[in-house]
């Protein structure tokens, strides 16, 4: 049996739905209830007492015109009409792309079941684009034609973001990725076998690069490349491009790079002083061993990070003006007592790991032998030994293996070499820092190098999968064309961009919430379509906002209902 009744939430009525049935006992039990809308706003539809609910729908809501107006904002619709109108006669093209960005904001998944999404957002019905316009060839084609007018799409958006969310351009962090596929198109000049940051050396893979203002996060100039191109090789060609992309937005003189140690190297680094580029870098033990060899003791000065949500980072340091690479650099030695921390707790893990394979290896070894399909081995304790060592070479050596074989028996006793292990583990927690600016204050620098993490959880983002972070996440790249794979890079960073606008508002405005969180709290904002029986079209209600949703949606200056 169907029915309608009002609840009280919070001093104000609201509607429901209800459907019951007999328990059998001659009372009647709610079986299910449906939100309806504000009772004062909707009761007069439902005066008869037969009135029926012919069917009701809801869609998303909060969420996606939060972020759809954000990209207005940033004149994304305008920009894409702009640069691709005049080469297409396909009025719905910019759009299109606006609802692709979108949707790895909201929920990513593949190019062919973006129409499927839409549908079920809000925006299918108060954005102007038919869900039809967001079929999959209708995609790729859109996808065709980012990729052609990319670069010029990135400079104008860079423009917009520099007037409107406090870009400066003087600082900048750049860093470096890579993101495995398990696409093959051996004629794509992308898709290449390259050393994997994540181990991932079996798969094709592309490495992207990516530049973001530091004052404020926000990413503002990306490049895609050949996965077998080494960061030191891009460089070159990278300065360059970044250079020319910083002239185009009206920057006129130097810029400061905070830089990864993977693109050291002299060449490189007169290559960025050519280019107007500063820069602050880190060197590696293997070029600068006297650095690391410097004992904590020594490190008598103090600096304190203060970080978002978290405690204060404390660290030790000393700096000196010494020359690196020919020329007069401020070198800072430090000391990280939780990335030390941090460190050991994953090397215990690796080691009990690395222990757990040599057995199996071993105990393989041993069935083989008994079984006399391993007759070469019986004896021979050095291949037995290489075959552990491959397993992984960095950790070999922190074991100490006593292995005895004997005619059809394979005995052995795995040890940890402690010696071994203080040395490596006393490397943990150093961090050598340089930069040809001697002028700066050591703790200008330092902040600088802290405050990184923010390219390093856009990075994060992008590489994170759907099992702990289902906004944005670069994976599986599913396309082979080099032109689609570049736009779908492309697509994931202009959300990005809108992800980090929404992250510095929230910050800005003191509210005490993670980006993420502050989404999903978005997304539980719905719009409901009740179709009644005898009234044409269907009443449009949105359930009641929570104090929390309210607060998000003012921190950010945002009015989803305009």
């Amino acid at each position: 049996m169907a029915y309608f009744f009002k609840k009280k939430l919070k001093s104000k009525y609201y509607l429901f739905a209800g459907k019951s049935k007999s328990d059998g006992k001659g009372n009647s039990i709610r079986t299910e209830s449906k939100y309806i809308g504000p009772y004062d706003e909707l009761s007069e539809y439902f005066e008869k007492a037969d009135a029926t609910i012919l069917y009701q729908s809801h869609f998303e809501l909060g969420l996606s015109r939060t972020l759809y107006i954000i990209a207005k904002q940033l004149g994304m619709p305008q920009i894409f009409q702009h640069h691709i109108k005049k080469k297409t006669d396909d009025e719905h093209l910019a759009m299109r792309i606006v609802m692709m960005i979108i949707n790895r904001l909201v929920w990513p998944c593949a190019k062919y079941s973006i129409d499927k999404w839409y549908s079920k957002s809000d925006l299918s019905n108060s954005s102007g684009l038919p869900v039809h316009e967001l079929e999959s060839q209708k995609v790729y084609r859109a996808m065709d034609k980012l990729d052609e007018f990319s670069g010029q799409i990135e400079t104008a958006l860079c423009k917009v973001i520099s007037a409107q969310e406090g870009a400066s351009f003087v600082s900048l962090y750049l860093d470096f990725t890579n993101q495995e596929t398990y696409s093959r198109n051996h004629d794509s000049e992308l898709l290449n076998y390259g050393h994997n940051k994540h181990g991932k050396n079996d798969l094709y893979q592309i490495n992207i690069s990516l530049c973001c203002d530091a004052e404020s996060g926000i990413p503002f100039f990306h490049k895609s490349y050949p996965g077998n191109h080494n960061d030191k090789q891009f460089i070159h060609e990278y300065a360059q491009e970044l250079r020319e992309r910083l002239n185009a937005v009206g920057w006129k003189g130097r810029n400061l790079l905070i830089i990864d140690r993977g693109i050291n190297g002299k060449d490189n680094f007169d290559l960025l002083l050519n280019h107007q580029f500063d820069y602050i870098g880190g060197l590696i033990e293997r070029e600068f061993p006297q650095y690391f060899k410097i004992p904590k003791s020594s490190l008598c000065k103090r600096y304190t990070h203060k970080r978002e949500a978290k405690h204060s980072l404390k660290i030790k340091y000393i700096s000196s003006i010494d020359e690196i690479y020919n020329a007069k650099h401020k070198v800072i030695i430090f000391y990280n007592q939780e990335n030390y921390d941090d460190k050991v707790e994953r090397l215990n893990v690796d080691l009990s790991k690395y222990e757990k394979m040599c057995t199996a290896k071993l105990l393989e070894f041993k069935q083989e032998i008994q079984e006399k399909t391993f007759q070469s081995y019986w004896n021979n304790i050095e291949k037995i030994t290489k075959h552990l060592r491959e397993i992984d070479k960095s950790l070999f050596p922190l074991f100490k293996f006593k292995i005895k074989s004997y005619r059809f028996e394979l005995n052995w006793i795995i040890l940890r070499n402690e010696k071994e292990i203080n040395q490596y583990v006393d490397k943990f927690g150093k961090h050598v820092l340089f930069s040809n600016k001697t002028n700066l204050k050591d703790k200008d620098i330092l902040e600088l190098f802290f405050n990184k993490d923010k390219i390093e959880k856009n990075f994060q983002f992008l590489k994170a999968n759907a099992y702990t972070n289902r906004f944005i996440v670069l994976g599986p790249m599913l396309h082979s064309k080099d032109e689609r794979i570049t736009s779908h890079v492309y697509t994931c960073v202009m959300a990005l961009q809108i992800y980090q606008i929404l992250r510095n508002r929230l910050s800005k405005s003191g509210l005490e919430i993670s980006t993420q969180n502050a989404l999903e709290e978005l997304e539980e904002i719905v719009c409901y379509y009740t179709k009644i029986l005898g009234k044409n079209e269907a009443i449009r209600h949105i359930n009641p906002l929570t104090d929390g949703q309210k607060k998000i949606l003012k921190a950010i200056n945002i009015n989803i209902f305009d």
